[in-house]
């Protein structure tokens, strides 16, 4: 398929989307078969897992006995449950704008009872919350996000906040989703203007972050970045390098391609392991 035939399907079905709700009925993203891929995490230990993966052994024994705040959680507290059942002391679900989804979170809460923890015990070590604003200053040993990163739309604002409440010692891990979230075109967003792109084509929470947007924001806020991860879609970049927007052109392609990112976010003074 020619670029200029992609991009009329892409237009098309951006002018669409920007009409739909931020969250999208089943029935209605039929109707938009490539947008697809996350689409609100439904098994908290699959998100855990994740996490756990790229820790490696960076954080031996995590999470036991730390305070964890995870980022942007959606509509259930599936993942915190998880963290809650692996040990961790108390976890916050650091949720804004989605409403808890009260029988699929008890669900989730049933699922992740072990033995010898039962759920009533899972519940009270984790709490929910719309803010960080309402958490004290070095409260928080672990910081976790999963495909959040990429809709705030003050990143600097957050890595400040974020920077309030890490305890010394601690640290932060950010999975995040660079690519368009019309997934069949994980590039298409990089071609239009800011103007553009936000009158006409952002469904309203996708600001076109990358990976060095990030990077800065922590940095500025004082804390240190490890790359982890750094994945790209060669491929796919490549079909519309030469028309990526003049706006776009002082980045690196390395910064431009990465598809899907991992931050390691740590005080100065922690040693990388």
């Amino acid at each position: 398929m020619s670029l200029f035939f992609s991009n009329c399907i892409y237009v098309a079905a951006r002018l669409a989307r920007r009409c739909l709700p931020t969250t999208v009925p089943s029935g209605l993203r039929r109707l938009l078969p490539f947008l697809d891929g996350n689409f609100g995490a439904s098994n908290g230990a699959g998100v855990v897992g994740l996490y756990s993966h790229h820790l490696g052994g960076r954080r031996p024994g995590w999470p036991g006995g730390l305070t964890v705040l995870e980022v942007g959680v959606g509509a259930t507290n599936g993942s915190c449950y998880e963290l809650a059942a692996l040990g961790a002391r108390r976890v916050l679900a650091l949720e804004p704008y989605v409403a808890l989804a009260v029988e699929r979170d008890a669900a989730q809460l049933r699922a992740t009872v072990r033995a010898g923890v039962g759920a009533e015990q899972l519940a009270e070590r984790v709490g929910r919350i719309g803010e960080a604003a309402s958490l004290e200053t070095g409260s928080v040993d672990c910081v976790l996000s999963n495909s959040v990163l990429e809709h705030v739309a003050e990143p600097e604002r957050l890595a400040r906040e974020l920077a309030r409440v890490l305890a010394p010692g601690g640290f932060m891990l950010h999975v995040v989703d660079y690519r368009d979230h019309f997934f069949r075109y994980p590039y298409h967003f990089l071609q239009w203007s800011r103007a553009t792109w936000n009158r006409w084509l952002n469904p309203g929470d996708l600001p076109r972050w990358r990976l060095g947007d990030h990077r800065a924001a922590f940095e500025r806020a004082g804390l240190r970045v490890e790359i982890l991860v750094a994945q790209p879609i060669p491929d796919a970049f490549a079909r519309i390098r030469q028309s990526v927007h003049a706006e776009f052109r002082h980045r690196s392609e390395e910064d431009l391609a990465t598809a899907y990112g991992v931050l390691l976010v740590t005080w100065p003074e922690e040693p990388l392991k």
